[in-house]
């Protein structure tokens, strides 16, 4: 009987490892652009820390920011920034991982890039958003979720990607929503993160590093590490 246990648990812990091997999910970075003309990674984290936005004399000042947020927001939406700021991952976006902001020819606009961990959280942070009317309430669009902000920005994620297209006025949004659309389903081979500048930026280890072309498609790295402002 025991031994019928022991192999059952075995297949089942074998399909598990499959079944998680064989996820469609793909690398958030793989949606970087092969056009990227302007590309800058920042380490959150360690900005945090060096600026001192965890450090105890700051608590004072957080309290002072919710106790404002409480009295210009509503029940709901203030319930979902209270988590977000006692635990940053509450907003399903993983902070923890480096985010990007680039600048493709295909994609003229400043855009962020951050990984996704959480699907249906990111989706309550933009509805609590939604309540306060700084953005449409995200919708589904096949595989993807999709909204706008106020300022005419454009937001779309999905499983593990998360991308803000700002500067998206003019009826653009359509234009940068099937472009988007098109780098979530973008394989590494594709994409930015083969490009041999890419790879040496991503080697360096400052707290913002950058990346361009020049006219003359020479590229460049820079990095810089953050200063603490006291």
């Amino acid at each position: 009987m025991k031994r019928n246990v022991s192999c059952c648990l075995s297949v089942l812990i074998g399909l598990i490892i499959v079944l998680t091997g064989c996820s469609d999910k793909k690398e958030y970075t793989n949606a970087v652009p092969a056009d990227t003309q302007v590309l800058a990674r920042f380490d959150l984290v360690a900005i945090a820390q060096k600026s001192g936005l965890n450090d105890k004399e700051n608590q004072a000042t957080k309290s002072k920011l919710m106790d404002a947020l409480k009295e210009g927001m509503g029940a709901a939406a203030y319930k979902q920034m209270e988590k977000i700021i006692a635990d940053p991952a509450e907003s399903g976006l993983a902070l923890n991982q480096p985010v990007y902001l680039f600048s493709s020819r295909g994609l003229p606009y400043p855009t962020l890039l951050i990984k996704v961990d959480n699907e249906e959280k990111v989706t309550a942070t933009l509805e609590a958003m939604a309540s306060e009317q700084l953005c449409k309430k995200p919708v589904e669009e096949g595989d993807y979720y999709f909204t706008t902000m106020t300022d005419g920005s454009v937001c779309m994620y999905n499983e593990g990607t998360f991308m803000l297209v700002s500067g998206t006025v003019n009826g653009a949004s359509k234009e940068v929503q099937t472009t988007v659309a098109k780098l979530f389903d973008q394989d590494a081979e594709k994409s930015g993160v083969k490009n041999k500048g890419f790879i040496k930026m991503e080697q360096q280890k400052g707290d913002i590093t950058f990346f361009c072309f020049h006219a003359r498609l020479t590229r460049s790295i820079y990095q810089t590490n953050c200063l603490r402002f006291v």
